[in-house]
């Protein structure tokens, strides 16, 4: 076919695809998307009979071929491979995935992420896209056992130590004014110590060589009107 029939053909193509309805150009597109699926599945059956037969597929092994091989061994699903195509790191998390994981993600528009904000001492939580994950987090959010849940995530935020718990500020107590309980001869220092009167008295006697008589005379003395 000459590339003068062909552009023939691909303006032909493009006045059928004007004159369209809303509904149709729609059914035509999903319809497309349900092909190249197809497609993707068909070369992985071709993938497997050439692994079968022991030819040298070396030169496959870069680029869509590498998923091709991954979708021949039941590792990823196709829809997953044409859902994401283009961003290989997140397809290297999701082919770690158990099959019912994938299958979960195939049905799913958004996931949770879990990140800290900018003081590193909360987190932030955020319905995303699975393809525009940031890098930096896509190990962070994919395991070999699944998506982390968002308690796993924060759990994995503080063992990393990119969130570190906030400090609660102490609340400073106040001193209690010392009360003397006549009754018991006892002084009441807080809500749990008291210091017999009798005893503090031979305390402060012995740093001026008096015994605690001497000391109660000379507070007696002292003692306002």
């Amino acid at each position: 076919m000459s590339d003068a029939l062909q552009a023939q053909d691909i303006a032909a193509v493009g006045n059928e695809i004007r004159s369209y309805s809303d509904d149709k150009i729609k059914q035509a597109f999903t319809q497309g998307l349900e092909i190249t699926v197809r497609q993707l599945k068909y070369l992985a059956m071709l993938w497997k009979e050439m692994e079968h037969r022991d030819m040298d597929l070396s030169a496959y092994r870069t680029g869509m071929g590498r998923f091709i091989e991954l979708i021949a061994n039941n590792q990823i699903m196709a829809e997953l491979v044409f859902k994401y195509a283009g961003h290989n790191t997140l397809l290297n998390a999701i082919r770690l995935l158990p099959a019912d994981e994938q299958q979960t993600l195939a049905q799913q528009q958004t996931i949770t992420l879990v990140e800290p904000d900018k003081t590193g001492t909360a987190f932030v939580e955020r319905e995303i896209a699975p393809e525009l994950i940031p890098s930096r987090y896509i190990q962070h959010v994919f395991s070999e056992f699944g998506v982390r849940t968002r308690d796993q995530q924060k759990e994995r935020l503080m063992k990393l130590k990119l969130v570190k718990k906030q400090r609660t500020k102490a609340i400073p107590r106040r001193a209690r004014k010392v009360e003397l309980d006549a009754e018991h001869n006892v002084l009441i220092l807080s809500d749990k110590v008291s210091l017999d009167v009798d005893k503090a008295l031979d305390v402060i006697g012995q740093s001026y060589g008096l015994d605690g008589d001497q000391v109660k005379q000379l507070l007696a003395q002292h003692q306002p009107d």
